[in-house]
């Protein structure tokens, strides 16, 4: 049995989407790695905000079979976790009524543990397209992010300062809120992904074969790559009513 060679115009195109497949490969780990040794570096520095940032911007690039986005998720967590636990120890003279002590580090470790899990989940959400990367750290962040809010409210100096009495009725509030998904539905988005290449392709390659006379190069003719662009075109304004 005869194999099916590829159409001579078609391997060009193959070649230039797996030069940019490589380009854009090498980009995220690139990107990822150097983030991630900056935040392990800023750890070992003892400046842990660098270090949150950086992680945060490690997490962000991802890609399949890439595993590091998920050790800066990893170390985020341990931030996060290690900040809610010494939130514990700020003291019970910081309240809404004297506001006294909530200068104290371990009260400024309750804000610390907002920006570790906020980045977490930013950098989560941040990176999704089609599907969600990491769902698992995701509900961790969101819960951690929630329990922080309801913490760092208690002593945040600008605030209005809220009552402990009140933690758990805000605890549960938060967690309604991380439910909330702004995010666009996956099938309109594939749709208007989908549909505007099509709409661009088709054009490309009706311009390429030129003239208004039926013409065919290959497996490519004027009808085909005019019809590829008309319904490209099509899903795409469908695709954006629907997103």
């Amino acid at each position: 049995m005869s194999s099916m060679a590829l159409p001579s115009s078609l391997k060009p195109w193959l070649l230039l989407g797996g030069l940019v497949l490589l380009a854009l490969s090498v980009r995220v780990f690139h990107e990822s790695t150097e983030s991630y040794e900056r935040g392990v570096q800023a750890l070992q520095d003892g400046d842990k905000e660098e270090a949150v940032f950086q992680f945060r911007t490690s997490a962000k690039w991802v890609m399949p079979g890439f595993s590091l986005p998920e050790e800066s998720l990893l170390e985020l967590g341990k931030l996060g976790d290690n900040a809610l636990a010494e939130c514990e120890e700020c003291p019970a003279t910081c309240t809404v009524e004297r506001g006294e002590d909530c200068t104290k580090p371990a009260c400024d470790a309750c804000s610390f543990a907002v920006f570790c899990f906020d980045s977490g989940r930013a950098a989560i959400m941040g990176s999704r397209s089609l599907f969600t990367p990491h769902q698992e750290h995701l509900d961790r962040m969101n819960e951690g992010l929630s329990q922080a809010l309801a913490r760092a409210a208690e002593v945040f100096p600008p605030g209005p300062r809220q009552s402990r009495d009140t933690r758990e009725k805000r605890l549960s509030e938060h967690r309604e809120q991380m439910k909330t998904d702004h995010a666009p539905s996956p099938v309109p988005a594939f749709v208007v992904t989908l549909g505007f290449l099509c709409w661009i392709l088709g054009l490309f390659l009706r311009i390429k074969l030129g003239g208004d006379e039926p013409r065919a190069d290959g497996w490519m003719t004027t009808q085909r790559v005019t019809a590829l662009s008309f319904l490209g075109f099509v899903a795409w304004v469908v695709g954006l009513i629907f997103l």
